[in-house]
């Protein structure tokens, strides 16, 4: 075997957990640099078991239950005026659509086929872009508070 064991077997070999082949076994056995590479792994687990367990030398919970309540959010009137206009507008479009139903269904079955297609593909590539802009001011506003 001309090749040596790859840093996977090596690792597993350092953390006792030998699996190797015959022949990768034989090759480790007679390879000093598989078996430098081993012996360091080895050194470096040992050394990471000894290392002092983290812990926080504050209390956690008092920090957490300190940044809840700070973050109860009152809405501002804009926010309030927004939601209520756009409740508003979806409501009177709901209406509007309940209303001419049956004249739509008219206008739609009285195009041809390539006209009413057109309308709908225009429609749905505009509420396409208008769905990734949204994603992606979504994802700036995850980014600048470091959630993405």
């Amino acid at each position: 075997m001309t090749t040596h064991l790859s840093e996977i077997e090596l690792q597993e070999y350092a953390l006792h957990k030998p699996d190797l082949s015959t022949e990768k076994a034989l090759h480790f056995a007679s390879c000093a640099h598989c078996q430098a590479v081993a012996v360091n792994y080895q050194i470096l687990v040992n050394e990471l078991h000894q290392l002092p367990k983290p812990s926080f030398n504050f209390d956690i919970s008092a920090a957490v239950i300190v940044k809840l309540q700070k973050s109860k959010k009152s809405y501002s009137v804009p926010v309030i005026l927004a939601c209520f206009f756009s409740l508003l507008l979806i409501v009177v479009a709901c209406l509007a659509i309940y209303t001419f139903w049956g004249k739509l269904c008219i206008i739609i079955t009285s195009t041809t086929p390539l006209v009413t297609l057109f309308i709908l593909s225009t429609v749905v590539l505009i509420l396409g872009f208008h769905g990734a802009t949204l994603y992606n001011d979504y994802q700036k506003k995850l980014k600048i508070l470091g959630l993405a």
